[in-house]
């Protein structure tokens, strides 16, 4: 951290963006520090039109933004984070930026808002042909139906999951979503249907 503190001084522009990036995301520098770096860092990154560091940054401001619990500046850091991506055009960032809203919006507990914007990112995922993205998409809607006690909206989330994670041959994600179908097939007193999907998750 102090080498790259240091060359502060020594370097410009693109590198002197990708520094506060750094400066910005490490663990080693204070809250008030980072975000300082990173508000130094996006400025920058605007006056020079370096896209992907202006975007790095905005994220970063959000993220800092729900760390001092200034949760709708978040949200709004965020959709700015997405907008400036739109226009980059760089469709993993767009993807990136509303994982961050759905996952900043679970934490908070604000599930009706967080399957809303779970949904975009399923649509921005399918865009770009990311199938785990779509496979952990289902997978949060059918969590949020299970907690609405919604049974049978839970079970096709997990199935479509499964299937796509069938696909992919991700044999980790596939035994937690065995587990899971197994979980709402028990909640509907379908054990012999449960114990199937158990059994699936153990070979």
């Amino acid at each position: 951290i102090d080498s790259i503190r240091n060359s502060l001084t020594s370097v410009q522009d693109t590198q002197l963006v990708n520094s506060y990036v750094r400066l910005a995301s490490s663990r080693l520098v204070s809250d008030e520090d980072a975000l300082n770096y990173a508000q130094l860092g996006v400025d920058l990154a605007d006056s020079i039109r370096y896209d992907d560091g202006q975007i790095k940054l905005t994220y970063l401001l959000g993220h800092l933004a729900h760390h001092f619990r200034k949760y709708q500046s978040a949200v709004e850091l965020y959709k700015e984070g997405i907008s400036l991506a739109r226009d980059a055009g760089t469709e993993g960032e767009i993807l990136r930026g509303y994982r961050y809203i759905v996952n900043h919006l679970y934490q908070l507990n604000q599930m009706d808002s967080c399957l809303i914007y779970n949904g975009l990112y399923r649509e921005q995922a399918a865009e770009i042909g990311d199938s785990l993205a779509i496979a952990s998409s289902h997978t949060r809607d059918a969590n949020y139906y299970f907690q609405k006690s919604l049974t049978e909206l839970s079970l096709e989330s997990f199935i479509s999951a499964s299937r796509i994670l069938e696909r992919l041959r991700d044999t980790t994600e596939l035994i937690r979503s065995y587990g899971n179908i197994a979980m709402v097939l028990e909640r509907k007193d379908e054990d012999k249907d449960a114990t199937t999907y158990y059994r699936k998750a153990l070979q």
